[in-house]
Formats: C-alpha cells, structure tokens, sequence
C-alpha cells in the first residue's frame, strides 16, 4: 500500500468497516511503512477525529433562528391547546329545534375531527430534521475542503513513495541539483517532455520521461549525447515507456554532456533520423 492508500484503510479502519483479512493487511502495511509515513497517518487521524475541524463555530443566520423558534412555540401552542380540548369531557352546544323546551333537553357539540392536521409527533419530527440537514450541509462543505487539502498531500506522499524521499528534497531545495530539460523540436504541440536530474551526492543521475510513445513499432528509446554540431557522440541509456510518467538511473556527467537527445530505433538507424526530444538551455 502507498501513504494514499493507507489514509484511505485507515478512515474505515477507523470507523471499524474493514474485514479481518482487510484489517490484517492494513496493520501489516502500516507497520512496514516509514516512520515518517506513519506520524502523517496519525496526525491525519487525530484531524479527522476532532469534529471542531469539520464543524465550523459559526452563528446561523438570524432569520433561521427566528424561523426555527417560531416553528417550536407554535408547536408547543398547539400541544397545549390539544391537552385543553382533550380535559373537557362535553362542550355545551344550542338547543335543537326538535328538543323538549320544558326539560330544556340539551345535546353535547359533536367533537370536530383533527384528522387533517399534522401529528405533534411528526412536526417535531420535521423540526429535528431541518436543523440536521443545516448541520449535515455545514460538514459536507468542511469534509469536501478537508478532503482536497488531504489528496494535495497524497499527491507529495505518491512522488515520495515513488522516486524517494532524497530525490524528491534534493530537487527541490538543494541548489547543487542540476537539470537538463529536453523537449520536442518545432512546431511540434505534442505533450512529451523529459528531463534529467544529477547531484553530487547520488550514485547515479536520474532520466524522468512522460507521455513518451512509440512512434514507430515497438523499438526502444535511446538517450544520446550530442556534440557542438548535433552529432552522436554515445548513448548513455536505452529504456521503453508505456507512456507514463517514469524514472530511469543513467550513468552521466552533466558538466560535460549537457546536450542530449532522445531517439527511437536501432543504433545504426538513428543517426539520421530527427530526434523526438532535444535538450534546451535549462539549468537549475
């Protein structure tokens, strides 16, 4: 598993949604993995799990306080108004025009039906849920930024898993680091590029290509150094790409072969044919 993978394991393992077998093959990824590594995946779980950072303290807007206490009152009203109709056994009503005037015959006022209206049950219901729905939209804003701001880490976490921790500080940061940029000649739009690091401190310099296709069949590539006049001087690598974003180890000195080119064939094929890449003026 990389460091993506294992903030992704670590979320459901957290919540306790991994199976024994997926949990097993967590801790044991998790164990294998850097200390570096390990003290990002705490510090994103102790972030994850401090609900201040995905709950904002922020004040609702009054007119939805105001909206939301008059909806309780009139519900309480109502209840009480309810509990006051339901005491009073009978509700004297007008003699009926048939009735006994000497007993004065009185008949009780028929008990009007309720039945339209909404259950106090299932308005406190409604009340509840509004308010969760509030809450709920606040966190989906705050769990979405979270998550952006978590897969721009990823995204470091990846070229650090893949290309090394040193390569990657080293190019970033040491100002002994030298890079030779070789990109497509003329009018070319296509989105190939391809560069080479060295620092003195590594055992060996490093090709990184991407979007490199064949152009022809299934022949290799071949990283070439040029002289003054564009000729072969010899060929530092031979390498195939899938047309990915890859690193090769060469074994090169950038202080005396700078110029470079990229070809693709056979030795004896490539010395006049056009290179696909040739080296810029690019030093850092």
């Amino acid at each position: 598993m990389n460091t993506n993978d294992l903030l992704e394991m670590n979320m459901l393992f957290s919540a306790g949604l991994l199976e024994d077998i997926e949990r097993e093959a967590f801790e044991i990824a998790f164990e294998q993995a850097s200390p570096e590594v390990q003290a990002h995946i705490r510090d994103e779980s102790r972030r994850m799990a401090d609900l201040g950072d995905l709950v904002q303290d922020e004040q609702p807007r009054p007119e939805l306080r105001q909206i939301i206490l008059s909806a309780v009152r009139a519900a309480m009203l109502e209840q009480e108004n309810e509990q006051r109709i339901a005491s009073e056994k009978t509700v004297a009503g007008t003699i009926h025009p048939g009735a006994d005037r000497r007993t004065g015959s009185r008949y009780t006022q028929p008990k009007l039906s309720r039945s339209p209206r909404v259950h106090r049950i299932w308005r406190g219901t409604s009340i509840g849920l509004a308010a969760a729905v509030v809450a709920m939209v606040v966190v989906s804003v705050n769990v979405r930024q979270t998550y952006n701001t978590a897969g721009k880490n990823a995204f470091i976490a990846n070229i650090y898993d893949g290309f090394g921790g040193q390569f990657l500080n080293d190019t970033m940061f040491d100002s002994n680091t030298q890079r030779v940029v070789l990109a497509t000649s003329g009018n070319d739009s296509s989105m190939m590029g391809a560069s080479v690091f060295a620092n003195p401190d590594w055992d060996t310099a490093r090709l990184m290509v991407k979007n490199l296709r064949p152009q022809q069949g299934d022949e290799e590539f071949r990283l070439v150094v040029l002289d003054a006049e564009g000729n072969i001087v010899r060929e530092v690598a031979n390498f195939t790409s899938k047309g990915e974003i890859e690193s090769f180890d060469i074994q090169i000195n950038l202080n005396t072969e700078s110029k470079l080119a990229i070809y693709q064939g056979m030795v004896q094929d490539i010395k006049d044919a056009k290179p696909l890449m040739v080296s810029i003026d690019s030093e850092m």
